[in-house]
Order: structure tokens, then C-alpha cells, then sequence
């Protein structure tokens, strides 16, 4: 690729990201000056224009603009960039923004800094530091069965070491109505019957992921 050549596009500067290389400008027009390797390092999906304009990015010269308006916006941008320079995963944000920096990642092929996220989801939750309830939602938001796994693992174990907290309740009819509109059908039908189905609190896991199956 050849670094060379002005944007030329009417756009806003980020305050945080002013040197570099390298231009991306996301969907909502606003660009990111930084080094190549900033980005290639992170993805081989990122070093080809090729593989981002099958992506559904446009390429020219040391430039590239988004045009995804829920994944490559500004903000999941910046979120992204700052997670990919520091290797420290933001857990600390809200479902929704985890939610979009995970499809984000999946989008670009960042396996490396995907499965990051998902071992610190799974050292959070070992030792305290994030909510299964927390987690669980993340995972309905990407539709991802595995990181809801984990949730449902630790849940399970809280349970059966009486250190289950009332706030991380996965049984939809315990929930107020306002939490039933964040979760997809799939999900609320595959929690409910695995609640009935299972006797002790260890078969809870197998039976959703049953249930889950059937709802594939």
C-alpha cells in the first residue's frame, strides 16, 4: 500500500488522535490520524485494500473511510483504538458499546484481540470482577452462545456455592418488564425452560444450551 496523498473529504479531526501515518475516517465523518502498524498490527484484514474494500471500506492512498453506520462510527472507533494500543479491555462499558466493539472486531477478523476480550471476560467473572447477568447480556447482544455459556458457568457455580446474588437472577419471570425487551426471544424461551427443566443447579447449563440448539 502506498502511504501518500491529503484526505480531501469534509471531516472533523478526533482531539485524541492527531499523529500518524494514516487516516481512517469513520461513517460519521470524523478522522483519525495514526500510524500504519497502529492498525495492521491488528488484523491482516486491515493491511490489504483489498480485503477491506470486499469489507466494505473504500481505500486511497494512505486513507480509509467507513461507511458502516453502526459499527464504524466514531465512537466505536475510538474504543477500538484504544484498546488495540493498550491491550486492555474496557470492560468497565456499557452493553451496548462492548457489544458493537466485539462485532467490530469480528468484522475486521481482530482474532487476536477478540479472544482477549473473551479470556477476560472469563477471568472476570472467576474471580468477582464482572456479574454473570452482565456478561449473559453482552452475549445475547452479539448472539453468541458461547460467551452466554460462560455467564451461565459461573452462575451455576455461584449457586451451588450459596454465593448467588439476587441482581444476577437469569429466570425471565423474576425479571421486570423493562429487562424482557433487551433479550431476543430465542433466549428468554431457552432461560425459561431450562428453569423448569432442571432439578439441580449444575444441569441448568446443559439444558440451555439444549434449548438453544432447538432454537438454531
Amino acid at each position: 500500500m502506498t502511504i501518500s496523498g491529503p484526505c480531501t473529504l469534509q471531516t472533523t479531526s478526533d482531539p485524541d488522535w492527531t499523529t500518524g501515518n494514516f487516516t481512517v475516517v469513520t461513517s460519521d465523518n470524523v478522522s483519525f490520524k495514526i500510524h500504519d502498524y497502529q492498525l495492521f498490527a491488528t488484523s491482516a484484514q486491515f493491511a490489504t485494500a483489498k480485503s477491506m474494500a470486499e469489507a466494505g471500506a473504500s481505500v486511497h492512498d494512505n486513507i480509509i473511510h467507513f461507511d458502516d453506520t453502526i459499527l464504524e462510527t466514531a465512537e466505536v472507533f475510538r474504543i477500538f483504538l484504544k484498546f488495540a494500543t493498550t491491550l486492555l479491555p474496557p470492560m468497565d462499558l456499557p452493553v451496548p458499546s462492548l457489544g458493537s466493539l466485539l462485532l467490530f472486531l469480528r468484522k475486521w477478523d481482530c482474532d487476536a484481540l477478540e479472544a482477549l476480550m473473551v479470556r477476560t471476560f472469563h477471568h472476570g467473572l472467576l474471580f468477582g470482577d464482572l456479574r454473570p447477568f452482565h456478561v449473559f447480556r453482552v452475549g445475547v447482544r452479539v448472539d453468541d452462545i458461547k460467551i452466554c455459556k460462560l455467564a451461565l458457568t459461573e452462575k451455576m457455580r455461584a449457586r451451588i456455592q450459596h454465593k448467588d446474588r439476587i441482581e444476577d437472577n437469569l429466570v425471565p419471570k423474576d425479571w421486570p418488564p423493562s429487562l424482557w425487551k433487551l433479550f431476543d426471544s430465542a433466549y428468554i424461551y431457552a432461560l425459561t425452560k431450562s428453569a423448569y427443566a432442571s432439578s439441580r443447579p449444575e444441569e441448568f447449563e446443559g439444558y440451555y444450551l439444549d434449548y438453544m440448539k432447538c432454537e438454531e
